[in-house]
């Protein structure tokens, strides 16, 4: 099995939060199906999983081009 980890590129989330007119934290957290906790952890670098990575990539509209919002830092085989 294949496991990939990504993590946001900088200055991704904000983009995002522009992109859809959001201006709150906790709007920009209950988007991407997070807590604002865990939305911190992310703009700091938390990695995130395939589902992630693609439920933010079709919410922007580019479902095959994860590349634009994450950047892949491992991809592991079981």
């Amino acid at each position: 099995m294949v496991r990939a980890v990504y993590e946001f590129r900088p200055g991704a989330l904000d983009h995002i939060a522009g992109s859809l007119g959001i201006t709150d934290d906790r709007d920009l957290a209950a988007s991407l199906r997070v807590t604002p906790e865990e939305l911190h952890a992310l703009r700091n670098g938390a990695p995130v999983g395939l589902p992630m990575a693609v439920h933010v990539a079709s919410l922007m509209g580019t479902p095959r081009e994860l590349h634009i919002w994450t950047r892949l830092v491992s991809r592991d085989t079981d």
